[in-house]
């Protein structure tokens, strides 16, 4: 069993194990084969060999996180994933023991955010989307400012992620269609530091630079809300 910071073992009733870490990666691997779907991985000699590192992607479907978990190699990752997760059959019950950070993204949820901290200051990675919900419209949606944040309070390196396919997935499996679906990992990046506390202008604009990086690894007709922007 991995040994997890103590802090994390304090706040949380439920201590990750790797048995629950291999059998979530087979069972996703099951599903994404029976929905039709089949997975394309590339930039993988961009993934640090060791943590701590963020790793951020976009979010097109509620296959994502799953798909990143099954591309990424068997690295213990804490996630974040919406608290409204945490009371779904299965899906919740194992995103607790692989180490799912539930987060309230309706408010600003301290106690998640300095789980996430302590766990990139103990050399653990953190995985999260910088959109912090599914796209409705299989584009990019304006992001918050979660990552920018994190990566200022521990300058650690940022892994881009750019996943697509997914918000095909299940429509292609009613029409009995198989789902050709991509994860790029980009080349790992950092975010200048402010002197001063950052302010929310600052995140913002750290929080542009990061989709930037998520941008390239995903075609132009899913920037959505940068392409928007760019056009004002």
């Amino acid at each position: 069993m991995r040994q997890l910071p103590l802090p994390l073992l304090i706040e949380s009733p439920i201590i990750p194990s790797m048995f629950w870490y291999y059998f979530t990666r087979l069972l996703c691997n099951w599903l994404l084969f029976m929905l039709g779907g089949r997975l394309t991985v590339e930039g993988i000699d961009n993934i640090p060999a060791d943590g701590p590192y963020i790793m951020v992607s976009n979010h097109m479907s509620i296959a994502d996180g799953p798909i990143v978990l099954m591309a990424h190699p068997p690295k213990w990752t804490y996630f974040w994933i919406a608290d409204k997760w945490r009371e779904l059959p299965v899906f919740g019950f194992l995103s607790a023991r692989i180490g799912a950070i539930f987060i309230n993204r309706e408010v600003l949820d301290r106690a998640a955010i300095r789980q996430a901290v302590e766990m990139l200051e103990a050399g653990e990675i953190i995985g999260l989307a910088p959109e912090a919900t599914r796209s409705p419209i299989g584009q990019i949606i304006k992001p918050r400012n979660g990552a920018a944040y994190l990566a200022t309070r521990v300058p650690v390196p940022i892994l881009p992620i750019g996943v697509t396919g997914t918000d095909k997935l299940f429509r292609n499996f009613l029409r009995l269609r198989r789902t050709p679906i991509t994860v790029r990992f980009g080349e790992t990046f950092t975010v200048p530091i402010p002197e001063r506390r950052p302010r929310q202008s600052d995140l913002t604009q750290l929080t542009d630079e990061i989709m930037q990086h998520i941008l390239r690894l995903i075609p132009s007709e899913q920037h959505g809300y940068y392409r928007y922007v760019a056009s004002e």
